[in-house]
């Protein structure tokens, strides 16, 4: 997790230096993005975990993790090369709802059930 959470960290930095001069004059785009990926975040969580009622407890886990983990990484290089800034700060700050999904894991997987 440590080494996770520092090539995250490196990757959202490396966006953040190549768009500094239109964040500089825009520094609301950062808001603006950080809104857009925590609603993003929020939707994937609850449709992660209201869509599989039927399923077992493993297979709901499965389903929650694969519905709200993204390569990100691939995302944000993808947004930096072929979109503009507001794509790629989405992407960057994705990164925040994506680490805070694990614990949102974890307390699915105990409530259901199935240790830690």
């Amino acid at each position: 997790f440590p080494v996770a959470l520092v090539t995250n960290s490196l990757s959202t930095l490396s966006v953040f230096s190549q768009y500094a001069d239109v964040l500089h004059q825009d520094p609301e785009l950062v808001l603006n993005a950080l809104v857009a990926a925590l609603l993003l975040g929020l939707l994937m969580m609850l449709a992660g975990t209201i869509l599989p009622k039927s399923l077992p407890a493993r297979q709901r886990l499965a389903f929650l993790v694969g519905f709200g983990t993204m390569n990100n990484v691939l995302i944000l290089i993808l947004s930096m090369q072929f979109f503009a800034v507001n794509e790629a700060l989405i992407a960057a700050l994705y990164l925040i709802p994506l680490n805070a999904l694990l614990l949102v894991y974890r307390a699915c997987s105990r409530r259901w059930g199935l240790g830690a």
